[in-house]
């Protein structure tokens, strides 16, 4: 029997191929005109008509594909009533009324999930369980949400605090002053706290007891107390000798 064009009766319906159609690309990728579920991401097989007569032609992953249950390994024409199955998908061949049908099965497909059985006698009350779903899967999403959007909070929040600190202790402290005499000495060091910030020849302190050291070559040592207190600024004269 010869056969100019060719049938596919599968999930989508009915189409028709023709010449210009074929080779027919069989197989799992998006650039198959027959796609089949299974493993893989291209075609397996090439139907084909050559003089009128129908073959098929394998590709790719070799005995992956069988013809009534054996592996196809060549090329080899179809007959009507040839059964073709990829990992429980099927492919029958038939003739009707003089063109060439293949009819496609999934329904034992390994690769296609089953309906859930739905209990006939289940409740109103037990059907009623999409919007709960819908429901709590929108509160997971937003708890995905916080939990990305937390480390930055986390930033932010740090970083205000820093700022608040060094603001609070910039403006309540007081700004303090030491003029040596001779000037230029090595070494300036203030003991009694624990906040100190130079801004040019003043120093930042905080209100309370403090000891200034100063040191320079060829002179004693000086080691005087202090406090600082309410007022904004302090002066002191340091003499070494």
């Amino acid at each position: 029997m010869s056969f100019d064009h060719l049938i596919i009766k599968d999930v989508d319906g009915e189409r028709r191929i023709g010449a210009e159609g074929l080779p027919l690309r069989v197989g799992t990728g998006s650039d198959c005109s027959l796609r089949l579920p299974g493993p893989g991401g291209g075609p397996v097989v090439l139907l084909d008509l050559l003089e009128g007569a129908p073959f098929v032609q394998p590709v790719g992953r070799q005995g992956s594909m069988t013809i009534n249950s054996e592996p196809l390994a060549t090329s080899r024409r179809l007959e009507p009533g040839d059964q073709l199955e990829f990992f429980g998908s099927r492919i029958l061949i038939r003739a009707v009324d003089g063109v060439l049908v293949l009819e496609v099965h999934l329904e034992d497909s390994a690769y296609v999930t089953a309906p859930p059985v739905v209990d006939s006698a289940a409740s109103t009350e037990d059907e009623q369980i999409a919007p709960t779903a819908f429901r709590r899967a929108s509160e997971t999403q937003a708890q995905i949400q916080d939990t990305q959007q937390s480390p930055l909070k986390i930033i932010i929040a740090a970083a205000l605090v820093v700022l608040l600190t060094a603001s609070y202790l910039l403006f309540t402290s007081k700004s303090v002053r030491f003029d040596v005499i001779p000037a230029d000495p090595d070494e300036i060091e203030i003991t009694g706290g624990w906040f100190e910030f130079p801004i040019g020849d003043r120093i930042l302190l905080r209100p309370g007891e403090h000891v200034v050291n100063v040191m320079k070559e060829g002179y004693y040592d000086v080691r005087q107390a202090f406090t600082v207190g309410e007022d904004y600024r302090l002066d002191l004269d340091l003499l070494v000798y």
